[in-house]
């Protein structure tokens, strides 16, 4: 076994560790505010649904700032891959969600009646070219 499957093995002992220290941590905190009094039962809903989503792998992060300041290749950076637009004019000044999905592809929500339009991306490139 080299040095780098070592590590890799560490690290995912270590990620496990760190899930079931979490489960341990919020599973406490539930039983603490549940303890509180019938007045915080919406907290320990609320921290209920939290652990529900973590443990699904679903969470929001919302990434906010002025134009033209780095947020799309941020989260570019997170993501490995350029699926959004950077460029010098601002492209994606209108709220964009990103959600794992089996296939790449963009959607198109409109605030009227228009029904939503699916565009297949073949790429990352492609995803590109049709958001800006």
């Amino acid at each position: 076994m080299s040095d780098h499957s070592g590590c890799e093995a560490s690290l995912s002992e270590h990620e496990s560790r760190a899930a079931i220290d979490f489960q341990i941590l919020i599973g406490e905190a539930i039983k603490t505010v549940e303890g509180l009094g019938h007045e915080f039962i919406g907290d320990a809903e609320k921290l209920l649904f939290l652990r529900e989503r973590l443990e699904e792998g679903r969470f929001h992060l919302a990434v906010l700032g002025q134009f033209k300041r780095g947020k799309s290749t941020l989260l570019n950076a997170f993501l490995g891959e350029a699926l959004l637009p950077t460029s010098v004019v601002p492209l994606t000044a209108i709220p964009t969600f990103l959600q794992y999905g089996p296939k790449v592809m963009v959607r198109v929500l409109y605030q009227d009646d228009r029904p939503a339009k699916e565009f297949p991306g073949e790429s990352p490139e492609g995803l590109v070219a049709i958001l800006e």
